[in-house]
């Protein structure tokens, strides 16, 4: 699983992306995530369950929810990660709501094809009337699929180990250093991540090593021990497990020469 940083740092931060033919694997971040199938269909998974959407249906997917896609060839979605400043007061009441898919009502389908679904606007208020349209459909239609508690918890376990990965922490000292009963914060762990402490740091570690690995000044040890890893072996074996190339094959394509 990976966590998207671009997808999740940022003041009116967002990312609009027309996609075909086209898989994510599982992955979060810390934006809410809007989907709309523009034409065809597409397989989704997230907070454990596995759907199809069809055209013209949305979702709202709230931050840190494990979710991923799978848009066969013919199809087009749309795709808009959010941060939650954009609808500030929907963010607040259901950030922590999973909704079902929905369809809007055909007038407000229609305003939002033309403003939105087919526009690339940079208006930041065409942007929040937009968004705010749409977060009044999925209230109106979708159902409430699941209510995730802990939805503060689980943004502070993301900032705190992506400013801690390089060191030997366990869910143990990160429950300790946060200020929580360990057995509460495991329970909320799980339950928003679906993954052990050790793969997450493991997948922060390898995001960071992705970053760093851009830089040809750097050799492998060096990246190997700024991430985290610990060894060379160490983080050969999770790189490659990770990305399907080991860190020297993934440099070959992914970094600038000086």
């Amino acid at each position: 699983m990976i966590h998207q940083i671009s997808n999740s740092i940022g003041n009116y931060n967002y990312n609009i992306f027309i996609y075909e033919k086209t898989i994510y694997k599982m992955h979060f971040h810390k934006n809410f995530e809007i989907i709309y199938v523009a034409d065809g269909e597409m397989q989704l998974t997230y907070n454990e369950i596995q759907t199809t959407m069809l055209c013209g249906e949305c979702l709202i997917i709230p931050p840190n929810v494990p979710h991923s896609l799978d848009i066969p060839q013919g199809s087009h979605v749309w795709v808009g990660v959010f941060s939650e400043d954009f609808f500030l007061k929907f963010a607040k009441e259901y950030g922590g709501t999973i909704f079902s898919k929905f369809k809007c009502d055909s007038d407000c389908e229609s305003f939002l094809t033309k403003s939105l679904f087919c526009r690339q606007t940079d208006d930041l208020y065409t942007l929040i009337g937009c968004l705010y349209l749409l977060a009044s459909q999925c209230v109106a239609h979708a159902e409430v699929a699941d209510v995730r508690m802990g939805g503060e918890l689980a943004g502070k376990i993301l900032s705190y180990v992506y400013e801690n990965f390089a060191e030997n922490l366990t869910l143990r000292q990160a429950a300790a250093d946060l200020g929580y009963e360990y057995h509460y914060f495991s329970g909320i762990f799980h339950k928003f991540f679906m993954m052990n402490f050790k793969e997450f740091l493991n997948m922060c570690r390898f995001e960071a090593a992705c970053e760093i690995i851009s830089d040809p000044t750097k050799n492998l040890t060096e990246i190997a021990l700024e991430s985290g890893f610990g060894s060379v072996r160490n983080f050969n074996r999770i790189f490659k497990k990770m990305s399907g190339k080991s860190p020297s094959e993934y440099r070959l394509t992914n970094v600038t020469k000086i």
